[in-house]
């Protein structure tokens, strides 16, 4: 293997790695949600204290009870939810949310 292979096989990992976004992943209670607006609210732990945080719901985000895809204007307050997310801009935006179970 050249230096050469090396570096293009090094430049195509770095490519790779900044085109797909991290992911993140909270589990938090359900407090309010917007269909209108495509957010939901939750209230969230953070060390000893309570944090809202509004994530943005977008078309292709999959929502989900019990393995069963559900649509998001089923999701109600109260409910414990597991979000998976990525942080574009200051927004959170939401890739999949798992509800735990009904209020």
């Amino acid at each position: 293997m050249t230096l050469e292979t090396v570096r293009l096989q090094l430049l195509l990992v770095g490519a790779f790695l900044t085109a797909v976004p991290a992911r993140d992943e909270l589990i938090a209670t359900v407090r309010k949600v917007d269909p209108q607006m495509r957010t939901c609210s939750v209230v969230t732990g953070v060390g000893h204290a309570l944090r809202v945080v509004s994530i943005v719901i977008e078309d292709d985000t999959r929502v989900t009870q019990r393995g069963t895809a559900i649509p998001a204007s089923e999701l109600k307050p109260g409910m414990v939810v597991r979000i998976a997310f990525r942080d574009e801009a200051g927004r959170k935006r939401c890739a999949s949310i798992e509800a735990q179970e009904k209020p």
